[in-house]
């Protein structure tokens, strides 16, 4: 790869990111995988490196590959380098991070170039892309216009789809609506689709309306969405504004551009006036089909002169009149320039087509032409005589000669086919002239434009830029315009080690011919790595160049199960260790049948006899398939079969389990108090316990002097060998002895459990086991006579 185009990038990046953020976030930085897998934070990359720490970035960089480069931003979101490269911003393609972007663990990496420690970004990346799949949102732009939002990156096939939604129980594609995939716009960051209504069908204002959204609906994994059924208000109050006029003498009309669509009949509400305040009305006022923008035609009115027109009583589609119900244009029936087009490059971007870039908008005329064109004097057709050019003309597509694309949508700037693309590629050179060329005044180009064109056979397949996968979908960027075949066999090496075979039909990214999309379907059935290979054939540029692709790529298919405890046995049950007791009574352990999110730390997610007990909860492995939890104090009281309830618990692809209740013999979890210390001679202090206690350490383990602390006045006092009570017998009250006696009943006297301390309650007294009770609560409590 360039490295050079890499630290470019990345430099750029990073300086955007600062003027948009004020903090560090502790994730951001630069993560190199591939074979060297090192963390570059941002305080070491902005911080000063040394210039052999310089020299040894550069080189990492150099040997990772683009995809294998992944930047985190302040705000802890980020896209690998091949991403950015293939997007206008960064902010267009940065997102919360999920922890299957990043390899591993990274060694940290200091500003010497050294390594200090190591970092494993996964534990802080988010379970599942931003938010649970759902319908963010749905909001009437006007009555024609609606707009829902998603929380993740959709599918773009079923989210266009009009059958997987319904209006008032109403399928889009039924004639009742009648919307086709056409009619529906799925957004740049595919999170949101607005649905353009037909516009005999708008919307009635002041109305609620019931919006369904089925689960045919999928997110680019596949993941189904849950079924949405809401109802909705469509309020519009806003008036209707004008976006843009314009006079343009090429076709000599006058426009008036809308905000939105306008009722059919707004047209009749416009007057025509010339200098003379006469109306010249007539048939001049026509509306466009969509509603939303006024023609006066021009061609029989007098050059040089002024006209007035006037729109009075025209609304949009909801009734709602513009302010001060009045709109009032003037134009000059002359061109606004008089400066003619010119071209300022003509040059061949394949063996069949050239890109023409023009000084400004050219004119699209009748029959939606836009010049004339010849190769080596001749036209399109290489047929020797009359007639010498052929007519280019606006299109969709490249498939004819002649047709013409609008690169940038701008009217500037154009690809012309001058060999229609089935035929035979040109090479070498080749003269292409351009002529008859207008642009939106009517001035045409000064002369006819050649130009010696060098064509050069194209013999390179397209390359792979990246690869990303989401569910069981493969997408693969190339860095030209991809032809696709039909369904193809592919070969694929599962996690397993199986190799196997696939039927796919590879297909376009919302409609992107650079980024191609292979569903494995059921063959990645698996989360794991897989190795993908694709014959030749399956992918080819415009001159039919293609070769064979093996791509290495982590597959997560779309997750529809629930989570439960985990379970054993056939037919499966709730295993003995699903639910465990800790000892010392304070700590419940639940393992789940699979990792699960955040959800499962919510303490208000489990119950013990119905009751919400616990403090706190925390995951105790990496996979997060089990959870620790504590108890509150005295929670339980009694020890005996207790039911435990888990509830609200989701999976990492956001399946939340089924509530359930398990009975497990549970210990009580009440600490063992001092109930009260009394002085009964200037030597000995007796304590009395809450309940019988013994010695939690096993054997030998007895309760004595070195269980406890006591002080005078402030000050540790030091204690005689006293009485003791073996393990495993309960005793409720202890005798202390004094190493040298009392002499002031005056100054405080307490006694406290020691840090040292094993006396438990006597919950499992058994001679020669360690007691597994509840620990003697800390504190200190004042002894009394």
């Amino acid at each position: 790869m360039n490295k050079k185009v890499a630290l470019s990038v990345l430099s750029a990046t990073v300086f955007a990111s600062m003027a948009a953020s004020a903090f560090a976030a502790p994730k951001s930085g630069l993560y190199i995988g591939g074979n060297v897998d090192k963390y570059y934070s941002m305080n070491t990359l902005l911080g000063g490196m040394s210039s052999s720490a310089l020299d040894q970035f550069s080189t990492e960089i150099g040997s990772a590959g683009f995809s294998n480069l992944i930047y985190v931003d302040f705000d802890g979101k980020g896209a690998s380098i091949a991403e950015i490269m293939s997007a206008t911003d960064f902010d267009s393609v940065k997102k919360d991070l999920t922890a299957d972007k990043f390899e591993g663990v990274y060694s940290n990496i200091k500003a010497d170039g050294s390594a200090d420690g190591t970092y494993d970004p996964r534990n802080d990346a988010i379970d599942t892309p931003t938010g649970d799949l759902k319908v963010e949102s749905v909001s009437a732009i006007n009555a024609a216009k609606l707009t829902i939002n998603f929380t993740q990156e959709m599918d773009a096939t079923s989210v266009t789809t009009p059958a997987n939604y319904l209006l008032d129980g109403v399928d889009l594609g039924q004639t009742a609506w009648g919307l086709s995939a056409s009619d529906f716009k799925l957004s740049t960051d595919k999170k949101s689709v607005t649905i353009n209504l037909k516009l005999n069908k708008a919307l009635t204002n002041n109305k609620q309306y019931r919006l369904q959204v089925t689960k045919a609906v999928t997110n680019k994994a596949g993941q189904a969405i849950p079924a949405y059924d809401q109802f909705f208000n469509f309020a519009d109050s806003a008036a209707p504004t004008v976006t843009t006029t314009a006079y343009t003498e090429a076709d000599t009309t006058f426009t008036i551009n809308f905000s939105e669509p306008l009722a059919a009949n707004a047209n009749t509400k416009v007057k025509v006036y010339d200098e003379n305040n006469n109306d010249i009305t007539g048939s001049l006022v026509s509306i466009a089909s969509t509603q939303d923008k006024i023609t006066v035609a021009a061609s029989s009115l007098t050059a040089g002169k002024t006209y007035r027109v006037v729109m009075q009583g025209a609304t949009d589609l909801s009734g709602n009149y513009f302010a001060g119900n009045k709109v009032e244009y003037t134009f000059k029936k002359e061109a606004v320039d008089t400066t003619k087009p010119t071209v300022v490059s003509l040059d061949a971007v394949s063996t069949k087509v050239v890109r023409a870039v023009f000084s400004e908008p050219v004119f699209i005329g009748a029959a939606s032409k836009i010049a004339e064109v010849s190769l080596d004097g001749e036209d399109l057709s290489a047929t020797p005589g009359a007639p010498t050019t052929t007519a280019v003309t606006a299109a969709a597509n490249l498939t004819a000669a002649g047709n013409a694309v609008d690169v940038n949508g701008d009217g500037k700037t154009w690809d012309i086919a001058v060999v229609a693309s089935g035929g035979t590629g040109l090479t070498g050179l080749h003269t292409v002239a351009l002529t008859k060329v207008f642009d939106l005044q009517n001035n045409e180009i000064a002369a006819a434009y050649s130009k010696l064109v060098q064509f050069n056979a194209d013999t390179t397949a397209p390359a792979v830029v990246s690869s990303t996968t989401a569910g069981t979908k493969l997408f693969l960027t190339v860095d030209e315009d991809a032809t696709l075949a039909g369904a193809t066999a592919i070969t694929v090496l599962t996690p397993e080690s199986v190799e196997t075979s696939a039927t796919v039909t590879p297909a376009y990214d919302n409609g992107n011919k650079k980024v191609v999309v292979i569903d494995l379907g059921a063959t990645a059935s698996k989360a794991g790595a897989y190795t993908v290979t694709l014959p030749k054939g399956l992918i080819s540029d415009a001159s039919g160049n293609s070769k064979a692709y093996t791509v290495s790529a982590n597959f997560s298919p779309a997750d529809t199960g629930k989570p439960t405890l985990y379970m054993t046995g056939s037919p499966a049950t709730i295993d003995a260790g699903a639910v465990v007791q800790g000892t010392g009574n304070n700590i419940i352990t639940v393992r789940f049948s699979e990792p699960v999110s955040a959800t499962a730390l919510d303490v208000n997610n489990y119950t013990v006899n119905g009751q919400k007990v616990f403090k706190s909860a925390v995951f105790t492995n990496s996979t997060k398939d089990t959870v620790k939890l504590t108890l509150n104090d005295n929670a339980i009281s009694a020890s005996g079969d207790l039911l435990v309830g888990v509830s609200g618990v989701a999976d990492v692809a956001g399946n939340v389990m089924d509530a359930v209740t398990t009975i497990e013999s549970l210990k009580e979890n009440t600490a063992p108090t001092i109930a009260s210390a009394k002085i009964t001679s200037s030597t000995t202090i007796t304590l009395t316990f809450s309940e019988a206690v013994t010695s939690g350490t096993a054997s030998t383990g007895v309760i004595d002097e070195d269980d406890f602390n006591v002080y005078v006045a402030g000050s540790k006092v030091a204690l005689a060998s006293g009485a003791s009570v073996a393990n495993g017998v309960g005793a409720n009250t202890l005798v202390l002895t004094l190493a040298a006696p009392i002499t002031d009943l005056s100054k405080a006297i307490e006694v406290e459990a020691s840090a040292d301390s094993d006396v438990v309650d006597a919950d499992k007294a058994g001679s020669g086991a360690a007691a597994t009770g509840n620990a003697l609560a800390s504190g200190k409590v004042t002894v009394t006579q």
